[in-house]
């Protein structure tokens, strides 16, 4: 997971939900494909063509609106927030592993050991994991393992503290949207295979860092995307990154 700067609300979406206060998000997409349309286009520009929970970048038909608070909540009688149609609830997200794509990082059988991120998530876990609201541009709140199988994500301990979230927090996330199941740690290290291959010879990395991050990591305020797994290739290049970063002015 990493920062995302949600722009404004489409104008399709926010007409329709000034005229409509009531309906819900199955209704806005029956009756206003337009404006679905936009909120698709819309959501992939903020999020750099990157799925809000594991960072693979997302393709049709491998994607889906996901609504981080349960849209049928409705739990406080005097709530004025309506989550079906709230901009500020929706992301852009893949599939979780259960639309066959013939793609092994999009879809591995047993479905229901690989099965991530929205697809996972159950109604009212929006209430104990972290938000991705809140991830911060700046530090880094994950760091990565090589496993077996791939590899893996976890808290990193440190910068968490750094950025007074609690570890526990982002490991009991990563835990309920199953952001280490088999088909997403395979997925991670083919990103970043190559990447140990082209770093195998470089003899001064920091200065030698800087192209390859440009590459490996892309830029979305250049062509609309970054890279799939963008914060593991952030933690790989290491300072050489947060200073590329700071640079491009990074912000999400």
């Amino acid at each position: 997971m990493k920062h995302i700067q949600k722009s404004q609300e489409p104008p399709k979406l926010n007409e329709y939900r000034q005229n409509n206060p009531n309906r819900k998000w199955e209704n806005f997409r029956h009756d206003c494909q337009s404006g679905l349309e936009e909120v698709y286009v819309k959501l992939l520009e903020d999020q750099g063509g990157l799925c809000v929970y594991c960072e693979m970048k997302i393709s049709k038909p491998n994607h889906q609106v996901e609504h981080f608070h349960d849209k049928s909540d409705d739990s406080d009688p005097n709530a004025i927030k309506q989550w079906h149609l709230d901009w500020n609830n929706m992301w852009y997200a893949c599939m979780g592993g259960t639309k066959n794509t013939r793609n092994t990082a999009e879809y591995m059988l047993p479905i229901k050991d690989n099965c991530s991120c929205g697809q996972h998530k159950k109604k009212d876990d929006y209430k104990t994991i972290f938000p991705p609201q809140k991830i911060p541009a700046f530090p880094r709140l994950f760091t990565y393992k090589n496993e077996e199988n791939g590899i893996s994500i976890h808290a990193d301990e440190k910068l968490c503290i750094d950025a007074k979230i609690e570890p526990q927090q982002i490991e009991h996330t990563i835990d309920v949207l199953n952001l280490n199941c088999k088909r997403l740690c395979a997925a991670r290290w083919a990103i970043i295979k190559p990447i140990y291959k082209r770093l195998e010879n470089i003899q001064k990395p920091f200065e030698q860092y800087k192209p390859l991050i440009k590459i490996f990591m892309g830029n979305k305020y250049k062509n609309g995307l970054w890279e799939s797994f963008f914060t593991m290739i952030r933690w790989r290049f290491g300072e050489a990154a947060e200073e590329y970063l700071e640079e491009i002015q990074f912000h999400g």
